[in-house]
């Protein structure tokens, strides 16, 4: 894929900045053709195509000019517009990585790409879910300090919440235009190029994590269908180019669940040791020996677990022995708040690095 790219600017010294960051950063995912005049860009298009083309407000050109299947947007000062009369505004004053993606989201809405649910063993993409068989575990505060660690250690990594009313922004922060709604949207349309959309609308955190902003409203999420998640998934282990995937999606018995669990690579089951998880993590694992035969899939021999919140004192136990491996086991924090916490297990190098 290699985004054609039409610009119609006016101020030359901000074309020939743009063109520069782009040239240099994107060469392979972008060619652009700029120019300074109406004339000049109506005279290209006749013999050209493009898949984008980009208009400053000033330029003097009007979307309906633009022939052929080309997706149009406008060049804005005002970085808090968002469309002109249906229009995606585009600010032009932002950092150019948030202008490339603008054009990827542009791009995206030319057409939908199309993904099975098949899944690549020599993909270089890992798939990490994270669950807890019982409530209060930490296993979402969990997910958050593996992809910390995960991207520390060198490693492209997305945090992945999949939850209803999951928020990725306890845990990140990076700056964007897009929430994960953009993302439900074109699961929807038969118009949107899902992958496109997914690389245009996710953000990085400090930290090196790349994370979805939440939804505005959580009841978006609800939209989402079992085929919706599983072509998230897939998409993200056949196509992206992440080497880790932590997914935090909660836990349930339903297809959703079972068949995520199937997909992905590893399952990682975060426990804290007490009588009530432990025996809700030993019913759950039987009746998943059970779903397997009856199925005829594989689910347990991708799951491990770590314990979380274990104290060292009679109130946590670990389960018998065989049943699941152990991957590590972190002590409880008193008196913290969750990024506080989320530092402290970062020092548990030994354990985060079974996960690589």
């Amino acid at each position: 894929m290699r985004i054609q790219l039409a610009l119609g600017e006016q101020d030359s010294r901000y074309m020939n900045t743009l063109i520069a960051f782009l040239e240099k950063n994107y060469m392979e995912q972008v060619e652009v053709k700029a120019f300074s005049t109406p004339e000049l860009l109506k005279e290209y298009l006749k013999g050209n195509t493009a898949d984008i083309v980009l208009l400053d407000e000033a330029f003097g050109m009007k979307p309906e000019e633009v022939p052929g299947e080309a997706k149009v947007g406008w060049l804005v000062d005002d970085s808090e517009k968002t469309d002109i009369d249906g229009v995606r505004a585009v600010g032009k004053f932002r950092k150019p990585e948030l202008i490339y993606k603008d054009i990827l989201a542009l791009y995206a809405e030319r057409g939908k790409g199309s993904s099975g649910y098949m899944k690549n063993s020599s993909s270089n993409c890992q798939l990490l879910m994270f669950v807890g068989f019982s409530g209060g575990t930490g296993a979402s505060t969990m997910a958050a300090a593996a992809a910390k660690y995960l991207a520390m250690a060198g490693e492209t990594v997305l945090y992945l919440n999949l939850e209803t009313t999951g928020n990725s922004a306890n845990f990140f922060r990076g700056e964007g235009n897009y929430s994960f709604e953009e993302v439900i949207y074109a699961l929807k349309s038969q118009k949107v190029n899902v992958s496109l959309k997914m690389e245009s609308t996710v953000r990085r955190d400090a930290s090196g994590v790349y994370f979805f902003t939440p939804c505005r409203m959580a009841i978006s999420m609800l939209e989402m269908t079992d085929d919706d998640v599983m072509q998230v998934l897939s998409i993200l282990k056949n196509t992206s180019n992440y080497t880790k995937v932590v997914i935090d999606m909660g836990f349930g018995f339903s297809d959703r669940y079972i068949q995520a669990m199937e997909y992905v690579d590893r399952i990682i089951v975060v426990n804290d040791g007490t009588d009530i998880a432990n025996s809700k993590v030993i019913r759950t694992i039987k009746l998943l020996e059970i779903m397997e035969e009856q199925r005829q899939i594989r689910i347990l021999d991708h799951m491990g677990m770590i314990y979380n919140k274990f104290s060292s004192s009679k109130s946590s136990n670990e389960l018998p022995g065989g049943m699941l491996p152990v991957i590590g086991v972190f002590p409880p924090v008193k008196h913290a708040l969750v990024n506080e916490i989320i530092q402290i297990m970062l020092t548990k190098t030994e354990l985060f690095e079974k996960l690589r």
